[in-house]
């Protein structure tokens, strides 16, 4: 029993954490050059112009995220821990009033869909709101799970259990 809980604490901060560190392969910038001699002022010309060192894709690769538009790989990461706040937030209490498994898997359930809309994104803009989705289920999962945790191998193993 304790095993379970155990493995299942350390599957899920496993998977947190991939998201987490997702934002550093997704979007890296290789090296590129620009074949005009000024830098063009509109992302559609930027495109028309840029050119990548190698074959390597990201999210700044496909969608032109450098120069100007550099900044909106970080504020990927940022909406991500932005939701992963909310998510700690409002979790707790939704999982007092409708209990914690139901809200554990439908957040696991929304986490997941949302994690192949990411994968899939054909913008910028829906790749960085479901990364703020997937925090915000991301957070509310880790604070479920932690607390369902404690709950099923009570007081003796809470120092165990919570060091996961």
């Amino acid at each position: 029993r304790i095993a379970v809980a155990l493995a299942v604490c350390w599957l899920l901060s496993v998977y947190v954490a991939c998201q987490s560190m997702l934002i550093v392969l997704v979007g890296a910038v290789p090296e590129y050059y620009i074949d005009q001699g000024e830098i063009p002022a509109s992302t559609e010309e930027l495109a028309r112009h840029v050119r990548f060192a190698d074959n390597f894709t990201s999210i700044a690769t496909e969608w032109y995220l450098i120069r100007h538009e550099a900044y909106k790989v970080n504020l990927a990461s940022s909406l991500y821990f932005a939701g992963l706040l909310i998510g700690n937030i409002f979790f707790g209490p939704l999982s007092d009033r409708l209990g914690r498994k139901p809200v554990y898997m439908s957040g696991l359930f929304f986490d997941v869909i949302f994690g192949y809309v990411t994968a899939f994104a054909p913008s910028y803009e829906s790749f960085a709101m479901s990364r703020f989705i997937v925090g915000i289920m991301n957070g509310g999962m880790s604070l479920v799970s932690f607390v369902l945790t404690q709950e099923y191998v009570g007081k003796s193993y809470w120092a165990l259990t919570g060091k996961i």
